[in-house]
């Protein structure tokens, strides 16, 4: 056993088996394992842990596929198990029930964006495609959505947002009929979007992602950067980075570097009269004048030649004859 990876306070691990399978025997030796570990962390720190113990696989693939299966089953089982060690291929599983990881995806963007109305389209869609026309249990049909709540919030997490909501997902059970699941997912998609706001409002920040993002542009807007030195920066992929960044901001993250260079420029053409256009635009991140121009006009409708001009008849106004 060897430690592999942890995940926002997930720890996992990666066995090597000889055979394709678990067998049964190695199975309750991990589990007996499992629990004498737990018991030691209660006696000596008071603290207890879960172990959710995914399927065997050859191929990275597999393992990846294995992983994403257990941090599913980690996001609700606690809800409905007593134990701390649970095996995934003993979770009876339901083939007819397909989890909905793309309107997943697609709920945290549209949280993101604050987009009530793409948000709202996605609980639509989920309810017809994966409730309404299902034939699996009740119960299934509710680990799904808690499934897909749990996995939402921890989408928002993992982009930097505090997704705490004082939901209960145990209210799930007293709901009579598919209008009310409706509506509850409905309620969570509002109250996520309404805290996401009421953040923003409050704070006059961005996500953790996002500012951090922001930081390194301001710091490194004299140099020649790109979306993909940002998003390497802050761990993002480029794409991703430039959805969420607009979501928030309003503009692309280059548009923005692009603004700031031109602030920043505004700064000196106000202050060091003396130094050329070629001088200004290297010295905010232009390697030649004529883009420098270009963008400036752009966003000031003037050129810095004439928009310096502006500033010096300001400070000595001609008098009249």
């Amino acid at each position: 056993m060897r430690a592999r990876f942890s995940d926002h306070g997930q720890f996992g691990f990666i066995l090597n088996l000889e055979h394709a399978e678990l067998e049964e025997t190695q199975q309750q030796e991990l589990a007996l394992g499992l629990h004498e570990i737990n018991e030691s962390l209660q006696q000596q720190h008071g603290v207890s842990l879960q172990f959710a113990v995914g399927r065997s696989g050859s191929l990275l693939d597999g393992i990846h596929l294995s992983y994403a299966e257990v941090k599913r089953m980690m996001n609700y089982k606690a809800l409905f198990n007593k134990s701390d060690v649970v095996f995934v291929q003993e979770v009876e599983t339901d083939h007819r029930m397909e989890y909905p990881l793309a309107v997943q995806k697609e709920l945290a963007h549209h949280i993101m964006a604050a987009d009530h109305s793409k948000a709202n389209e996605s609980v639509t869609g989920f309810m017809k495609t994966y409730v309404q026309k299902s034939g699996s249990s009740r119960e299934r049909l509710l680990e799904m959505i808690i499934m897909l709540i749990s996995g939402t919030m921890n989408d928002l997490y993992q982009e930097g947002y505090d997704a705490f909501i004082s939901m209960n997902l145990l209210e799930l059970n007293s709901c009579r009929n598919n209008e009310e699941l409706e509506a509850f997912i409905r309620r969570f998609v509002e109250e996520l979007i309404g805290k996401l706001e009421r953040q923003r409002q409050e704070s006059s920040t961005y996500s953790l992602y996002i500012a951090k993002a922001i930081e390194y542009i301001e710091m490194n807007y004299q140099s020649n950067i790109s979306v993909t030195d940002i998003a390497d920066h802050v761990g993002l992929s480029g794409s991703y980075l430039s959805r969420v960044f607009k979501a928030e901001t309003g503009k692309p993250p280059l548009e923005y570097l692009s603004r700031h260079r031109i602030m920043r420029s505004k700064e000196l053409l106000q202050h060091d009269v003396r130094s050329s256009m070629q001088e200004v635009s290297q010295a905010v991140g232009y390697h030649d004048a004529h883009s420098f121009i270009r963008f400036f006009k752009k966003y000031e409708g003037l050129t810095p030649g004439e928009y310096r001009k502006k500033l010096l008849e300001k400070k000595d106004p001609v008098q009249p004859g």
